[in-house]
């Protein structure tokens, strides 16, 4: 289990990138596009700049349950929130 990471926004970011490339549950985009998809989705809404933030990180802590990319998928954990 990784030790637990200061999450800073430079390193909620570097997260998205560098481990945000397992598959998101079930369906078939990662965890980073499903991050930008609902960032886009709030903005197109017309939605705050707090809370397009708020849907571009709403997974992060998934990736920093483990030491490698997180595919939850393949873990039986379920994408449906």
């Amino acid at each position: 289990m990784q030790q637990y990471t200061t999450p800073t926004l430079p390193n909620l970011f570097t997260a998205l990138v560098t481990r945000g490339n397992g598959a998101h549950g079930l369906s078939d985009v990662t965890q980073l596009e499903h991050a930008l998809q609902t960032a886009v989705l709030a903005r197109e809404t017309g939605l705050s700049d707090a809370m397009v933030i708020a849907a571009l990180f709403h997974d992060v802590g998934h990736l920093f349950e483990s030491d490698e990319d997180v595919d939850l998928a393949a873990q039986g954990i379920n994408d449906k929130h």
